[in-house]
């Protein structure tokens, strides 16, 4: 008997018998179909609006993701919309991460702060779109902060006005920080 093994990686096959010979022999023919092949997901966009809030308000987390079969977010749950929005509440500076898993298990994550606080300047946006990126890539840095004196994003883009938007292109991977500070106070995000 001969078996003919095409490739690993196939999908599925459909064996094809080939009658007995005269010569007694049998032989298996396996018809490979096209290889599913399985990129990692991606995160287009995970932000709060807004990042900063005070004592008993709330921020929406709005996502949006590619390739993915299930996404979570840490702090609030598991199974949810591939894109969508929540609403939290949080009364303590908490850092929410979104895990996007693809359909061969692979994940990527993305982190995102709401900060809870007072004082007179507040984060009222602070996203990256998309905030994954092939290498050369490029992603669109958008801020909108209101109540500061100073408004610095690092690393590598300084002070900038209160609102604004600026093309990135990271060679690596990269944390963004926008500082925002007002006559009294200093809220890093």
């Amino acid at each position: 008997m001969h078996l003919i093994v095409l490739s690993e990686l196939v999908r599925d096959v459909s064996p094809r018998f080939i009658p007995r010979s005269r010569f007694g022999r049998c032989s298996i023919y396996i018809r490979p179909w096209v290889p599913v092949w399985m990129s990692d997901p991606r995160i287009v966009r995970f932000e709060a609006t807004p990042t900063n809030i005070t004592s008993g308000e709330s921020s929406t987390l709005s996502w949006t993701t590619e390739g993915a079969t299930s996404v979570s977010i840490r702090g609030v749950g598991t199974n949810l919309p591939t894109s969508g929005s929540r609403v939290v509440s949080p009364t303590v500076t908490t850092t929410y991460t979104l895990t996007a898993t693809g359909a061969d298990g692979r994940t990527v994550t993305a982190p995102v702060i709401v900060t809870v606080g007072g004082g007179a300047s507040r984060i009222l946006q602070f996203s990256l779109n998309p905030t994954t990126v092939d290498p050369g890539g490029s992603s669109q840095l958008c801020w909108q902060v209101e109540g500061a004196t100073t408004v610095t994003i690092t690393p590598g883009i300084g002070t900038v006005a209160a609102t604004g938007c600026q093309t990135v292109l990271p060679s690596a991977t990269t944390v963004y920080t926008l500082t925002a500070t007002g006559p009294l106070e200093h809220w890093p995000v």
